[in-house]
């Protein structure tokens, strides 16, 4: 598909909620977008489309906010998580699910120790990456397997494989390509 092929199938998509029920969309990370066609200007999303709401996350630096700000967007800004905020979130989510005590003191100073930890998304998924492995005896090895570079995208990386390993490459492939 070309640009102006996905611009129409949004703008289709968006037509046949109009005045309807309301419709939030929340696009993550528009900062990573390529800049092909000028897209980072956002021309190709309708934001003022009645009755649906955008939630849209970039960085400062990105053109995306540029954009965003020319246009007076409303503006939340997310700082990184602090130290005591990170040990409570692990501690507060584990203990939802029974497993409080899944991490030691040491295996809680590791993971707060990596900046990536500090976002809210990358902690919450390894939280949840957490409880779903049950192999305790190898937790450690599992830290480092997450947390072995500073970079997001490693992190996800890692993610993405243990899918693969779990699910199959194929499977996998042809979910995040859909």
């Amino acid at each position: 598909y070309g640009s102006t092929d996905y611009d129409s199938k949004l703008r289709d998509c968006l037509a046949s909620v109009y005045g309807k029920k309301k419709l939030i969309i929340a696009l993550d990370a528009i900062n990573q977008l390529n800049n092909a066609n000028d897209s980072k200007l956002l021309n190709w999303l309708p934001l003022n489309a009645p009755n649906v709401q955008f939630i849209l996350s970039t960085t400062p630096e990105d053109e995306s906010y540029r954009r965003l700000s020319s246009m007076s967007a409303p503006e939340i800004f997310i700082e990184p998580l602090d130290t005591d905020t990170q040990k409570t979130i692990i501690h507060d989510y584990l203990s939802v699910f029974g497993k409080q005590d899944g991490l030691t003191a040491e295996q809680v100073d590791f993971v707060i120790r990596h900046k990536i930890a500090q976002s809210p998304l990358v902690l919450r998924t390894f939280l949840d990456e957490l409880i779903i492995w049950g192999d305790y005896d190898r937790l450690s090895e599992r830290l480092t397997y997450y947390f072995s570079s500073e970079s997001v995208e490693v992190f996800f990386e890692s993610v993405v494989h243990r899918y693969e390993e779990d699910f199959g490459y194929e499977f996998v492939m042809d979910c995040l390509s859909t």
